[in-house]
């Protein structure tokens, strides 16, 4: 029997560890919000050339009406 452990420590070992970080803007002022973004969008190339980092500034496309919600 293959443990939820040993699936995740075999995928660490194959693909490098992970992480997901979440911060929700919703009770900041548009202004505050937007200047939050920027700050973050000039720091991805940082990120980025750290050996194996990525970055990407989420999107959703809903798929009934195709409305894009950005950041």
């Amino acid at each position: 029997m293959v443990s939820v452990a040993d699936i995740v420590k075999d995928f660490w070992n194959t693909y490098g560890r992970n992480y997901y970080q979440r911060y929700d803007y919703e009770n900041l002022k548009t202004e505050e919000a937007a200047e939050i973004f920027k700050k973050l969008e000039e720091a991805m190339p940082v990120w980025k050339a750290t050996a194996g980092n990525d970055a990407v500034n989420f999107s959703y496309t809903d798929p009934v009406d195709q409305s894009v919600s950005a950041n």
